[in-house]
C-alpha cells in the first residue's frame, strides 16, 4: 500500500521489549470508525485482548479512520476497516472497551526495525490473545448460504463419518449431492485469506477461542475443522472444484499435528514450507517467518530467530540454506531446489545459486516433497509415528565448503555406481541415453574407481526384469504416508493392458502414458528392450480394475494389515495420487514422465548436466 505519512506514525512511541499496541474501537457521530491506542506487555497476566486475521488487499484501495480526542487521522486498509465496522456492529459478540490487536495499527508499518521485532512477537501475541477473529471479507450475494452449508456439514461430521466407517467409501448422500449451495461454499474457500502464508499461522497459533466471520455470519475453528473433514468423507469433487478446499484442509491438518501430536512429531521448517508451498508471499522472508509459529523443533527455531533479514530472494535464501547445513550437517535442503525452482516473481538483490530453492515461487502443496523429507512431513495423523528408511548417509557429516561470496557449494562425495541408461520425457533436452549393457563400461566412468563388474551380477528373468520397470514406476517405499509395500502383480497386470490392448483410449492420462512408452520402448533393462519385456510377458488374472468403487475397497484404509497398493492402479501413479518423488513438472502432468530405470531420472541428469 502506499507509504503513509499520517500524523499518527510520525507521533509512535517506541515499543519497549515484549511491548504491542491495542486499540479500542468505536463509531464516531458521523458513523466514521474512531480509536483509542494504548501500550501493554505481553508478559503482564491481566493483559487481555483479541486479535484479528485479514489480508490487506489492492494497496491503492484504503480508507481513513480518527485517532480518539486528537486531530489525527490514520489510512488503513479498506479490508482492515471492514472488519474494525463487524465489531461496532456485532455488539452481542463484542462488548464495549474491549480491546483488539490489527497489524496494519498496532505496528508502526514506518518503520522497518519495529517491524522486524513485531514480527517476531507474533507467535506470542496470536498466542496469548483471548480470542481470535478472522475476517474472509464483506458479505457478497451467496456468502450466507456458503456459511450455513460449512454449519450443516460440521453438524453431519459424525453421521457421515459412520457410514464411512461402515462403507470405507466416500461418497456424497443424496440431499447433498441435490445442494445448490456448493458453489457459493467454492467462492468462500477461494478467498484470498485461504492462500496468504501470513495468515496461516494465525489459523494455526491462537490457544483461545476463534470465530471465522463472511459479512454477518460466523463459525467457530472447531466447526470449520468439522465442517472440512466432512468435505473429504463427501468426495464431491462434481460439486465442488477439488482446488478450492485444499488451502482449508491444508490448515486443518497442520493444526491436528501441532495440537495433537505435541512432544511426539517434530513440525520441521521444510516441511512447512513445502506444505505451504501454493500460499502467496509478498516479500521473501514472509515464507520462512510466515509459517515460524508452528514450527516445534527447538535447533530450528533458533536457527530462524538467529538469521538476519536479509533483502532479496538471493541473499534471504541462502543464508537460510547455509545456516541449516550447519544446524543439521546435512545437505538435505538443496534438494528442494528441484521443486522451488524458476525465475522468481520478487526483485532480487543478487543472482539464486542453482543449489538453494526459490522458496518465492508459488507451488503445489507437498505431503512428502522429497524422499529426504520422508521423516517430516504432514501425512495423516494415524500414520504417525512411522519409520523413517530414507538414511543412506546414517551418521556421515557432509563433507561440503562455502566459497565466492558464499555462492558456489563444494561437496565431496561417494561413488556407488554410474548411471546406464536414461529414458527420455516429453522434452526435446532430454531424450534417451541408451545403455551400454553390452558395451565396453570403462570409458563411460568418469570417476576414480573401476566400474562394477556387470558378469557378477544375477541372472534376472523377464517377469524379474519387468517388476523391476513396476518399482521404479511407484516408488516402492514404506516412509510414514506409502507404509504398505506394493502388490506387484497387480500394477504389472495394470501396466501391461494399458500398453498392449489393440484400442487406444481417448483420455489424456491414457494418451500421455502411451507417449511415454513410445519414447522409451528401445531403453535397454540388462540388455533388454522395454517393448520385447512387456511383449513377453502376458496379463495375468485378476484383470484390471478402473476405480476403486467398483471394487468396494477403501480409500485411505487406516489399518497396517490392508494392502491398499491392493486397490490402486497404473493410473494412480500417472495421477500422482500416491508417486511422490521429485517432480519437476508443470501440474498435471504424468508422474510417469519421471520414470527412474537403472537407477536414474531426468532430475539426475538435469544436475549431471
Amino acid at each position: 500500500m502506499p507509504k503513509l505519512r499520517d500524523r499518527l506514525r510520525e507521533d509512535y512511541r517506541p515499543l519497549k521489549a515484549n511491548e504491542v499496541r491495542l486499540i479500542e474501537v468505536s463509531r464516531d457521530d458521523n458513523k466514521g470508525i474512531t480509536i483509542d491506542v494504548e501500550t501493554s506487555d505481553l508478559r503482564d497476566p491481566s493483559t487481555c485482548f483479541k486479535t484479528i486475521s485479514y489480508v490487506w488487499g489492492e494497496k491503492q484501495n484504503v480508507a481513513t479512520i480518527r485517532i480518539e480526542n486528537e486531530q489525527k487521522r490514520l489510512s488503513i486498509p479498506r479490508n482492515a476497516y471492514a472488519a474494525l465496522e463487524l465489531i461496532c456492529e456485532e455488539s452481542s459478540s463484542f462488548k464495549i472497551h474491549e480491546l483488539f490487536w490489527i497489524d496494519c495499527i498496532c505496528i508502526n508499518q514506518s518503520d522497518e526495525d519495529e517491524k522486524s521485532r513485531q514480527i517476531r512477537l507474533m507467535e506470542d501475541i496470536f498466542m496469548l490473545s483471548n480470542h481470535s477473529i478472522v475476517w474472509l471479507g464483506p458479505r457478497s450475494h451467496d456468502s450466507d448460504e456458503a456459511m450455513a452449508l460449512l454449519q450443516e456439514l460440521a453438524t453431519r461430521r459424525r453421521e457421515l463419518e459412520a457410514a464411512y466407517k461402515i462403507t470405507h467409501r466416500r461418497v456424497t448422500p443424496d440431499d447433498l449431492s441435490k445442494d445448490r449451495r456448493w458453489n457459493a461454499l467454492e467462492a468462500l474457500l477461494l478467498r484470498p485469506w485461504w492462500r496468504r502464508v501470513w495468515t496461516f499461522q494465525e489459523f494455526i497459533l491462537p490457544k483461545g477461542s476463534m470465530t471465522l466471520w463472511c459479512g454477518g455470519k460466523n463459525i467457530t475453528r472447531g466447526a470449520l475443522r468439522d465442517a472440512i473433514y466432512a468435505i473429504w468423507i463427501c468426495k464431491p469433487d462434481h460439486l465442488i472444484d477439488h482446488d478450492s478446499w485444499q488451502a482449508a484442509w491444508e490448515r486443518r491438518r497442520v493444526l491436528q499435528h501441532v495440537s495433537k501430536q505435541e512432544g511426539v512429531v517434530k513440525t520441521s521448517l521444510l516441511a512447512l514450507m513445502a506444505y505451504n508451498g501454493s500460499n502467496l508471499v509478498h516479500k521473501p522472508v514472509d515464507r520462512i517467518y510466515g509459517v515460524f509459529g508452528a514450527l516445534t523443533s527447538r535447533d530450528e527455531r533458533d536457527m530462524v530467530q538467529s538469521l538476519e533479514i536479509c533483502v532479496g530472494v538471493g541473499s534471504t535464501y541462502t543464508a537460510l540454506v547455509k545456516a541449516w547445513i550447519k544446524t543439521h550437517a546435512k545437505l538435505d535442503i538443496i534438494c528442494y531446489a528441484s521443486i522451488f525452482t524458476g525465475r522468481s516473481p520478487i526483485s532480487e538483490k543478487r543472482k539464486l545459486p542453482s543449489w538453494v530453492p526459490n522458496w518465492s515461487l508459488p507451488t503445489g502443496t507437498f505431503v512428502v516433497p522429497l524422499m529426504v523429507s520422508e521423516g517430516d512431513n504432514f501425512v495423516p495423523v494415524w500414520s504417525v509415528p512411522g519409520h523413517e528408511k530414507y538414511n543412506a548417509s546414517r551418521a556421515t557429516r557432509p563433507n561440503c565448503t562455502f566459497f565466492d561470496d558464499g555462492l558456489r557449494l563444494q561437496c565431496a562425495g561417494i561413488a556407488i555406481d554410474y548411471i546406464d541408461g536414461l529414458g527420455a520425457i516429453d522434452d526435446e533436452n532430454c531424450p534417451l541415453v541408451q545403455s551400454r549393457w553390452h558395451h565396453e563400461c570403462a570409458t563411460a566412468w568418469s570417476l576414480n574407481s573401476e566400474p562394477p563388474n556387470r558378469r557378477e551380477l544375477p541372472t534376472s528373468t523377464t517377469e524379474e526384469l519387468l517388476d523391476i520397470v513396476i518399482r521404479c514406476l511407484v516408488l516402492d517405499r514404506q516412509d510414514r504416508y506409502l507404509n504398505q509395500p506394493v502388490r506387484v502383480e497387480n500394477f504389472r497386470n495394470d501396466f501391461l493392458e494399458k500398453l498392449l490392448a489393440d484400442k487406444v483410449e481417448h483420455d489424456g492420462l491414457s494418451r500421455d502414458f502411451r507417449n511415454w512408452y513410445h519414447k522409451n520402448r528401445d531403453l535397454r533393462i540388462r540388455g533388454t528392450r522395454l517393448e520385447d519385456l512387456c511383449k513377453r510377458s502376458a496379463p495375468r488374472s485378476p484383470p484390471a480394475h478402473t476405480s476403486k468403487e467398483e471394487r468396494n475397497l477403501p480409500d485411505n484404509p487406516q489399518r497396517p494389515n490392508q494392502l491398499w497398493a491392493n486397490g490402486s492402479s497404473i493410473d494412480d501413479y500417472a495421477r500422482g495420487s500416491h508417486g511422490n518423488g521429485i517432480s519437476e513438472r508443470p501440474a498435471g502432468r504424468s508422474h510417469l514422465h519421471s520414470i527412474w530405470l537403472q537407477g536414474a531420472s531426468h532430475t539426475e541428469r538435469d544436475r549431471r548436466q
